[in-house]
């Protein structure tokens, strides 16, 4: 074979190595390529979620700052709803944060101040946190099978002759059970006497008997009560028509506050 012929064949196979090379580069590219333009579409669509999920999210914050600045209660009351049935997280917990403290309509106080937790709510979480399993024994009537002498089922079947102003103060009255092991139904007869007193009030909400395991409470009849004016005095008035029942010391709330709801503790010993 001669030189020549022998050059054009090694010209014709490099050039088809460069070529397949080339169609094997451009292969790959190509799929570089798509694979890239697939997570630039995937980025921008998240993107425009999230700022549309921004939007929507200032949307609402300027109508909660309108519906408080105006004072349209009726506004208040359906976003605060609109917020309790969202799923947990920040953005939700700030607004009701607004409402409890700022809102100008009770229902949206009440509401907001139930949803994020009231100071007998709390108390009832921390017990159940606590390493024996303390918790609240329940909050409702009985079963109809509990036994008559239990002094807890006792106590829950207190009766509620009265009460229900949507608008109107919540109480809970709490009896610990160590104390209603021990006094029985004396205890349960100062606490029917407080329930009855409670829901004799004008403008009062709900009032529940509740029983609570909670060892770490301090001993004695009181009423926990937030720092603000209105509750101080609410409070004052509740503990001079219980003074004939038992004299109720006032302590403060050490958490945040609860608008419209007031908590009594029955645990004597």
């Amino acid at each position: 074979m001669k030189w020549h012929e022998i050059a054009q064949l090694i010209l014709t196979m490099v050039t088809a190595a460069v070529a397949s090379a080339i169609g094997v580069a451009t292969f790959f590219l190509d799929r570089e390529v798509k694979l890239a333009s697939t997570e630039l579409q995937r980025l921008s669509q998240q993107m425009a979620g999230e700022e549309s999920e921004r939007a929507f999210s200032l949307e609402l914050f300027r109508l909660v700052l309108e519906s408080l600045e105006t004072g349209d209660d009726d506004r208040q009351n359906v976003l605060v709803a609109y917020f309790e049935a969202l799923d947990d997280s920040p953005f939700k917990e700030r607004m009701l944060v607004w409402f409890r403290s700022r809102a100008t309509s009770v229902l949206a106080q009440k509401d907001a101040s139930r949803s994020l937790g009231r100071e007998g709510d709390r108390l009832v979480a921390a017990a159940a946190a606590m390493p024996d399993g303390d918790t609240e024994i329940a909050a409702a009537q009985p079963a109809d099978d509990a036994a008559p002498s239990d002094p807890l089922a006792g106590f829950l079947a207190i009766e509620v002759e009265s009460a229900g102003d949507p608008k109107g103060w919540d109480f809970d009255v709490f009896a610990c059970e160590t104390s209603l092991r021990q006094e029985g139904d004396t205890l349960i007869d100062v606490g029917r006497e407080v329930v009855s007193v409670l829901a004799g009030l004008p403008g009062v909400g709900s009032v529940r008997p509740r029983v609570l395991r909670a060892s770490e409470l301090p001993p004695g009849y009181y009423m926990i009560v937030d720092a603000v004016a209105a509750e101080q005095d609410k409070a004052e008035r509740v503990g001079e028509l219980l003074r004939d029942v038992e004299p109720f010391e006032l302590r403060p709330n050490q958490t945040s506050p609860s608008p419209w709801y007031i908590s009594l503790f029955l645990c004597p010993a």
